[in-house]
């Protein structure tokens, strides 16, 4: 039978000491902090792969959805699924503000404020849009952050990026080459949950004297 639950934990893999952690979270001792690192459907097979994409005909595959996999596919086709990549709740709220990004260092920085009761983890993530030329999805996980933050109280949390970060593959080269052109970065709770965007304009030449070793 369907059901409707208020709430639902889950451990995933806690270990030997999960039954003390879970039990903490359940009274309110801890707070949880943790992030879906999948996307959760409404329905099976909601994204409409084939039988050529999976499971194969004739073993062989067909991966003609090329990097519209998980959340890029569900940002993408406009789909909200049941639980979003990225997603995570706790016993308190946060408030992001100052997001800024540095078109030469690739740092972004942001204020964090606990507007509850409660201490605890905030985990915000830096999703990137590329220009269209690219061809990219448009909106990639690139960065994240964790900072524990007291009740009522904030913190300056920095999220590095890399030049690879703003990069796209070139199979004649057989290299990673940086994209010149405008970005989006945008700053969300989930891939879905989008709370601050700003429009940088990155250039190959300005991030020439960014560690190239990370492309």
């Amino acid at each position: 039978m369907p059901y409707d639950a208020k709430a639902l934990l889950s451990a995933w893999l806690p270990g030997q000491e999960g039954g003390n952690a879970i039990a903490d979270i359940l009274f309110g001792s801890s707070a949880p902090s943790g992030r879906l690192l999948l996307t959760i459907p409404n329905k099976e097979n909601e994204i409409n792969f084939t039988q050529s994409q999976y499971p194969g005909v004739n073993n062989e595959e067909e991966y003609s959805e090329k990097l519209e996999v998980g959340y890029r596919w569900y940002v993408d086709h406009g789909v909200t699924p049941r639980y979003e990549f990225g997603f995570g709740l706790t016993y308190t709220t946060f408030a992001y503000t100052g997001f800024k990004v540095n078109p030469t260092t690739l740092e972004a920085t942001l204020e964090v404020e606990n507007k509850g009761t409660m201490g605890a983890y905030a985990v915000p993530q830096v999703y990137v849009g590329f220009p269209s030329s690219a061809g990219e999805p448009s909106r990639v996980l690139k960065g994240w952050g964790r900072v524990q933050v007291g009740a009522g109280k904030s913190a300056t949390l920095s999220i590095q990026m890399s030049p690879r970060d703003v990069s796209t593959y070139n199979p004649g080269k057989e290299e990673w080459e940086v994209v010149d052109g405008q970005f989006s970065f945008m700053l969300g709770e989930s891939s879905t949950k989008i709370v601050a965007t700003q429009a940088v304009t990155i250039s190959s030449a300005a991030l020439s004297a960014v560690d190239a070793s990370a492309v």
